[in-house]
């Protein structure tokens, strides 16, 4: 990989990452929001599902113009409003306007994520583009390790208002950072004019198979994913006994360790294939899965060691799947496709959420019960997901040699 292959994946990282930390950071403050408003799972899920039930419509949305612009410009216009909405988090007193400002940062938040994918599909070829994921979605890793502990911290000792300060003051010299560093990126806009009517673009991916199963793929895998991960926060709280610092504690040591283990998670799935590595995580994935789920009063340690287990090879099934689904296009339709994608992603995101939330219920002494229906659920998706998986492996066929050139 090359140093200018690098720069530009460690720079699109930073925008990821902080994208991540405004979506994860709601999480864990997610028994302190219960506390300050007043309100029970359903309308804390409603706050989390709000972010990714947004970011679906403006996903489906930004299908119609993504691959018609620069895609410097496109990045630049939607960071600012990802921080608009995060500075408007900041500043939100009430449940209603908080709702408010989750659902106008979802709607910059998702699509800034799927163009980030979609530029490290048209600028990293085939080869290496699982070691190029692993880097990009390491930022999830740093988001745990730094930003939600740091976040969780400052909503500690001033309130959650904090958090949200702090990223959107932080995001203002990476905004400059983004727009002296990142080169022009439009070699794709005169392929993209030549081809079919924007509209065109949700009939023609549901029409080819690799692309309907891809969505389908990637859907499934979200969906098992988040109707597990946004209550791990409150349940550790109520029902294994951890305090909000030690739940910090958790997000640190599983992040470093996907951190560490994400390259090179990458780098195996571009040696020993993507469906290889993918299988073997995801089967994998699926014994933390039920034990987090089933918790009981636990001691530190083992919580810590869980967490380990559960960040990195639940992250892990992310990399090679990313990688697949990017190499389902070819460069003039990538940014469409990846928009879609990440619409498809986001409203199984909010399903999941929304599922969660309704099926989680409070007890008058704190514990939230039915979370082990939840890890069953999950499970199902789980096996569904591998089993679309096969069906999409059978039907790829490589996608004809791109330009991979950094600049238009």
């Amino acid at each position: 990989m090359s140093r200018k292959e690098l720069f530009l994946l460690l720079t699109l990282s930073t925008v990821n990452l902080m994208h991540i930390v405004d979506f994860m950071i709601m999480m864990p403050l997610g028994d302190q929001l219960m506390h300050h408003f007043k309100v029970g799972p359903q309308a804390f899920s409603m706050l989390v599902s709000a972010y990714t039930l947004s970011a679906f419509v403006s996903g489906l949305i930004g299908t119609l113009w993504l691959d018609r612009f620069d895609r410097k410009t496109a990045l630049l216009l939607l960071y600012v409003g990802f921080l608009t909405g995060t500075l408007a988090c900041a500043i939100a007193p009430t449940y209603a306007l908080l709702l408010a400002a989750r659902i106008l940062t979802g709607a910059f938040g998702g699509i800034l994520a799927s163009l980030v994918l979609a530029i490290v599909g048209d600028v990293i070829p085939e080869e290496r583009r699982g070691h190029a994921m692993g880097i990009v979605t390491a930022s999830f890793s740093l988001a745990s390790i730094a930003g939600v502990p740091l976040g969780l911290l400052l909503a500690a000792a001033y309130s959650w208002h904090a958090p949200f300060w702090a990223l959107g003051i932080l995001g203002l010299p990476i905004l400059l950072f983004l727009y002296i560093q990142i080169p022009p990126m439009s070699g794709h806009v005169q392929l993209a004019r030549v081809h079919a009517h924007p509209l065109a673009g949700f009939a023609n991916a549901w029409a080819n198979p690799r692309q309907r199963l891809g969505l389908m793929f990637m859907f499934s895998l979200s969906l098992s994913h988040f109707l597990v991960v946004p209550f791990i926060a409150p349940t550790m709280i109520s029902n294994v006994g951890l305090t909000e610092q030690e739940i910090s504690y958790i997000y640190v040591v599983g992040g470093l360790a996907s951190v560490l283990t994400g390259p090179i998670i990458g780098k195996m799935a571009d040696r020993y294939g993507k469906s290889r590595i993918f299988t073997i995580f995801i089967f994998l994935s699926i014994l933390p899965m039920l034990v987090v789920t089933n918790l009981g009063k636990t001691p530190l340690f083992w919580v810590l060691v869980l967490a380990v287990g559960f960040f990195v090879i639940a992250g892990g099934r992310y990399i090679p799947a990313q990688a697949t689904v990017t190499g389902l296009v070819s460069t003039h339709e990538r940014g469409r496709f990846m928009s879609l994608l990440s619409a498809v992603q986001n409203l199984a995101t909010a399903s999941a959420t929304l599922l969660s939330g309704a099926i989680i219920i409070r007890h008058a002494n704190g514990h939230l019960a039915h979370y082990p229906v939840v890890g069953l659920l999950s499970t199902g998706c789980l096996v569904i997901t591998y089993l679309i998986f096969l069906r999409l492996t059978k039907t790829t066929t490589p996608i004809p040699s791109e330009d991979h050139s950094l600049v238009a």
